[in-house]
């Protein structure tokens, strides 16, 4: 409500099981009085700064910014002001979450069974395997993509996939 101020931690989300017992998975962190951290059930953290109350053209109307970041049509990526409401807040820690899920399914797969990752967009991880390796290697991908992180063991998962002679195929 523009009224934060130095130091003050919001916590809110279902508590932790075992060693965090009672500790929020989001936590909210005013660093200062323009800006504000995230911290994500991961660890990871997400920083929103410079954040101010104007006029934002793109919706006619007045609300909060913030200072993010911008694709432009040639590929560059520049800092530039972004509208910052509850949604996007949702929508931002609801992607983070999942980023985090899948990555550490990247993760198992390495550790596990020691395979390379090829690629990666959004909710999906791409592996090269022989051909007669493929339905292993999907069935080894598909089980750790369902496995819960420890930082969050609540997480609803489940994953599918296909394998083929090329990513098109898929």
């Amino acid at each position: 409500n523009g009224r934060s101020h130095t130091g003050m931690v919001l916590q809110f989300g279902p508590p932790q099981q075992g060693t965090n017992a009672g500790y929020s998975m989001f936590v909210v962190e005013f660093t200062d009085p323009t800006s504000f951290r995230v911290w994500l059930p991961s660890g990871r953290c997400l920083y929103y700064r410079d954040i101010r109350w104007e006029y934002i053209k793109t919706k006619d109307d007045e609300g909060w910014t913030y200072m993010g970041r911008e694709e432009r049509p040639d590929g560059r990526v520049v800092s530039a002001r972004a509208a910052l409401y509850g949604a996007k807040l949702f929508q931002n820690w609801v992607q983070a979450v999942s980023c985090d899920a899948v990555a550490y399914a990247g993760w198992l797969m390495r550790k596990n069974y020691a395979h390379t990752l090829a690629g990666n967009a959004h909710d999906e991880l791409t592996y090269l395997a022989p051909q007669k390796d493929a339905p292993l290697v999907l069935e080894q991908l598909l089980w750790c993509m369902r496995q819960r992180p420890p930082w969050m063991p609540t997480l609803p998962l489940d994953a599918e996939g296909k394998w083929g002679v090329s990513y098109a195929d898929v």
